[in-house]
């Protein structure tokens, strides 16, 4: 679902029961927090698409990579979290 941040969670969870066998990912504007996240999980998304948020134009032009790999590890923490506490 692109742009995410405009459609959100509610525009999902109206749909996805017209796609029953369809998966949905999420992009463009997916938040690097654990209540934007726990929010599209719980609406049953599998998987989410950060791209900007995770590499940063500036981080790249400053050559930052220490902090592309640490929001890249943020993100990764808090999902691994709410899917354990989805089980």
């Amino acid at each position: 679902l692109f742009p995410a941040n405009i459609l959100g969670v509610n525009f999902l969870q109206s749909i996805k029961d017209l796609f029953s066998h369809q998966l949905f990912i999420p992009t463009g504007g997916v938040e690097i927090e654990e209540k934007n996240l726990q929010a599209w999980f719980d609406a049953g998304v599998c998987a989410v698409g950060m791209g900007s948020k995770l590499l940063q134009q500036k981080w790249i032009e400053e050559k930052k990579y220490t902090a592309i790999l640490d929001e890249t590890k943020k993100a990764l923490q808090l999902i691994k979290l709410i899917k354990e506490t989805k089980t």
